[in-house]
């Protein structure tokens, strides 16, 4: 900064020396950042609960079925009634549900009365399957009789084949009927989980996530010992907010479904508009102006007075970044040929649009007005504007390593479990890419165009 005031020559100058005046502030905001114009895509699991589908078969109030006979002297009868509750569980990729049964048996002989009560279990296994409508039916329904006990004793023996052929057509002409008429919109399954996904989502340093999910695509299910399970792919327009700007987060209409009947789980690629408070980057962009003591006006050994930055405010502009510098100090002059000392009060403007390098961000087409109460100073940077702009646009910067940071923790941020509907999933986050694109000032922000190339996998992250 030394340099870049040494040049202020303390001389009369033409009045015809150029002034470029700085444009106003922009006014702050709290509008969230625009989200990406570029869709990007979030892996993810929804899991519906096997006993959700039990549920289904359990509300079913399946008749009692009643059977009797006789069997020359023997007068007998079968009752048939359901009995506890229904368990689901998984088999070899299948969905089976465990359906109980009580039997009663009951035979009168030559006066005397025998009865037998037996559990019995009806066993239908299916295999789960979308529509392309995304709705969830059971196919290739089969069914097994399991009774507990088979040692019917003497007369009763016979009311054992009775009892399983009455199970069997139970189960063929009732439950798998049932079973078969299952039919679940899986959007219900899914939409947990895109609500969650589109809330804020919070990130390190008061910033979040906003996923605002568009669509979503899954695939054939597949069935794991406690869920049906389905791998899907959201489609999002994601913006990150530092710090973050709370409001309406849900998608313009509802979320699309669509099934495929194989699903490509692409590489996420989330182009990342991150909105940045001046804030956070001013003590970085603007470190190089600040000396904290008097700088000489003029050449060593000269007396031609002195200068003092004062407080340093970083602002957008019309899509600039605009810096004052206030400033304070003394100027030599004379009157009447008698040498007097002036006071010099006012403030830098310097004002750039933000560009990004290999290396960093700094500033281009870079401006300079000076606003004080002494003309003189004023014609001299004018002057001098050519020199000025490039001292200041090699001093204003900002690391582009410290940006990167700040986008990585951000997607860092998210490997933390996701509430679905009081179910904890896990995240898993991998970096592949991480790379600043674009860089602009708005509305008393920074907000910076990050491309991420990696995974962001929702849910069961050890099976996508």
């Amino acid at each position: 900064m030394r340099l870049l005031l040494a040049v202020l020559p303390l001389l009369a100058l033409p009045a015809c020396a150029l002034h470029v005046v700085a444009p106003e502030p922009d006014v702050r905001t709290v509008l969230p950042v625009e989200p990406a114009a570029e869709t990007s895509f979030i892996a993810a699991v929804a899991r519906l609960p096997l006993i959700e589908v039990a549920a289904l078969v359990e509300r079913y109030a399946l008749a009692p079925v009643h059977r009797d006979g006789e069997a020359g002297p023997i007068r007998w009868s079968v009752d048939i009634t359901r009995s506890g509750i229904v368990t689901p569980r998984a088999d070899a990729g299948l969905l089976c549900v465990l359906v109980p049964f009580r039997v009663v048996a009951q035979a009168q002989v030559l006066g005397s009365r025998l009865d037998k009560s037996i559990g019995a279990d009806i066993q239908l296994c299916a295999r789960p399957a979308l529509t392309t409508g995304g709705d969830l039916h059971l196919e290739n329904v089969v069914s097994r009789v399991a009774l507990q006990q088979l040692d019917f004793p003497g007369p009763l023996r016979m009311l054992s084949d009775v009892a399983v052929e009455q199970l069997q057509n139970l189960a063929a002409r009732q439950l798998s009927d049932v079973v078969g008429r299952v039919s679940l919109p899986i959007a219900a399954t899914v939409s947990p989980l895109t609500a969650a996904l589109n809330r804020p989502l919070p990130l390190p340093q008061q910033a979040c996530l906003k996923l605002r999910a568009q669509s979503v695509t899954t695939s054939q299910p597949d069935v794991d010992p406690s869920a049906v399970r389905l791998a899907i792919v959201v489609a999002a327009l994601p913006t990150v907010e530092q710090p973050c700007v709370l409001g309406e987060t849900a998608p313009l209409g509802p979320v699309r479904l669509a099934v495929q009947r194989e699903l490509n789980v692409p590489e996420t690629r989330l182009l990342l508009p991150i909105g940045l408070a001046l804030e956070t980057v001013q003590a970085q962009a603007v470190s190089q102006l600040i000396t904290g003591r008097p700088l000489p006006l003029g050449k060593p050994g000269d007396d031609r007075g002195w200068v003092q930055l004062g407080a340093i405010r970083l602002d957008t502009a019309k899509g600039a970044l605009l810096i004052r510098v206030k400033l304070h100090g003394e100027i030599a002059d004379t009157f009447l040929w008698l040498p007097i000392h002036r006071k010099i009060d006012g403030e830098f403007l310097i004002w750039g649009v933000p560009e990004v390098t290999p290396t960093e961000i700094h500033l281009t087409d870079v401006h300079l007005d000076m606003q004080t109460d002494d003309r003189l100073v004023e014609l001299a940077v004018a002057l001098k504007h050519a020199d000025l702009t490039a001292q200041i646009a090699a001093q204003v910067r900002i690391s582009r390593e410290s940006i990167e940071a700040q986008a990585r923790q951000a997607v860092l941020g998210l490997a933390q479990p996701l509430d679905v509907q009081g179910q904890r999933l896990p995240v898993r986050i991998d970096i592949k890419q991480l790379t600043i694109e674009r860089v602009r000032g708005a509305g008393q922000r920074l907000e910076v165009l990050v491309r991420f190339v990696g995974q962001i996998l929702v849910g069961a992250t050890d099976r996508i």
